[in-house]
Formats: C-alpha cells, structure tokens, sequence
C-alpha cells in the first residue's frame, strides 16, 4: 500500500492504492466496474492520538483497504469515523476525501 501498486489487496482487482511524487509523469489505469479510486488530503493521515502517536499514511492505506468491499459511501463513513476516533475529533490540516467508484 502507498507504492504505485494496481493490486495491493491480495488478489482483488477492484482495490487501488496509489501515492503520487510530486515529480510524477502520467500514468494510464484501465478502470472497470467496482474498481474505486480514493483522493485524500495529507490531512486524513497526519493526525494524533491523545499520546501524541500519529496515525500515518501506512495505517490510512491499511484501513482504507480493509474497507475496499463497502459501498463508496461506506467506505469514506467509516474511513471518516476511524481516524476522527483516533484523534478524537483533533483535526490540525484540512481534511479531504474524494471516492469515485466505476460503476458500469
């Protein structure tokens, strides 16, 4: 998860996690139905828990794939509701999410 990686869900097709360096060229998917494409700010991952213990980008792609089987709008409920929980609501950047599913 996070890598340039079509297929980090073990085998399921309709899961895609991409990070983007800032010096990225074009990159072409074939998208299909079911497939879902998850935009984020850095805000969504760079949270605190009351210990001070960020959340990070590896635990976000973690929970995100966890959640791949979800309807879109379940998916970013929940996703929302795990990390607002994590930091207690103690958000300190923006907070950003985009899901668009391929639906046929």
């Amino acid at each position: 998860p996070g890598r340039n990686d079509p297929d980090p869900g073990g085998g399921d097709e309709n899961a895609i996690t991409l990070t983007v360096p800032e010096t990225s060229q074009n990159t072409v998917f074939k998208l299909k139905k079911g497939n879902k494409l998850l935009f984020y700010s850095d805000g969504m991952f760079e949270v605190f828990d009351s210990t001070n213990k960020l959340y990070g980008l590896d635990r976000f792609n973690e929970t995100s794939i966890k959640l791949k089987n979800k309807s879109g709008n379940e998916c970013l409920t929940e996703l929302y509701e795990v990390i607002n929980n994590y930091c207690d609501g103690n958000f300190k950047d923006d907070t950003t999410m985009l899901l668009l599913e391929i639906l046929e």
